[in-house]
């Protein structure tokens, strides 16, 4: 019960949010995804209609995943990113 109440909770504020701001979605990459604030982070964007693409150093294991090395930059298909 408390965990639909988050996801109803996190539904709203995120029409809230793109109401007031005027946002579109986007294809946002994110690195630390795994961890504490980054989960939370994927998940508050997924709902919100984005596109979420977690940067790993790892082989992609799920369609949702990239392989990266931080050297080179991010890919080309990224219109935000965000370092947690």
């Amino acid at each position: 019960m408390v965990g639909q109440q988050v996801v109803g909770q996190l539904a709203v504020s995120v029409v809230e949010h793109r109401a007031e701001h005027g946002f579109g979605t986007a294809t946002i990459a994110v690195t630390g995804a795994s961890g504490l604030v980054g989960t939370a982070l994927c998940a508050f964007l997924s709902t919100g209609g984005h596109r979420v693409l977690r940067l790993v150093r790892h082989p992609a294991r799920t369609p949702g995943e990239r392989r990266w090395n931080p050297a080179p930059g991010l890919p080309r298909c990224v219109d935000s990113r965000v370092i947690t």
